[in-house]
């Protein structure tokens, strides 16, 4: 499964999530790529949320890696710390606070 890659940008004027990613995007170059409208759901905005997916997946795939039993515990502590920055900007992004 692939997705468009981030960043992603929640744009509150137009009401859509967009990328300047253009892989597999035919338009002009110049132009932010839409990934999704966002439709508030009584009253609550998603936008920032989804605007924070491939960051969040990021954080994840992350502290996954951590879990890797195969690394010694010198590089599963730096994993682990690069994890936790990733999750903390994750989280600031969803929460509209970045």
């Amino acid at each position: 499964m692939s997705h468009s890659k981030g960043p992603w940008r929640y744009d509150a004027e137009s009401g859509a999530v967009h990328t300047t990613d253009r892989t597999g995007y035919w338009g002009p170059d110049h132009y932010p790529v839409e990934v999704c409208a966002v439709a508030a759901l009584d009253g609550v905005n998603n936008g920032p949320l989804l605007s924070a997916a491939p960051e969040l997946l990021e954080a994840c795939i992350a502290m996954s890696q951590w879990g890797d039993g195969n690394v010694n515990l010198h590089t599963r502590l730096a994993l682990f710390d690069v994890a936790i920055k990733k999750i903390r900007a994750a989280i600031a992004k969803a929460e509209g606070k970045q």
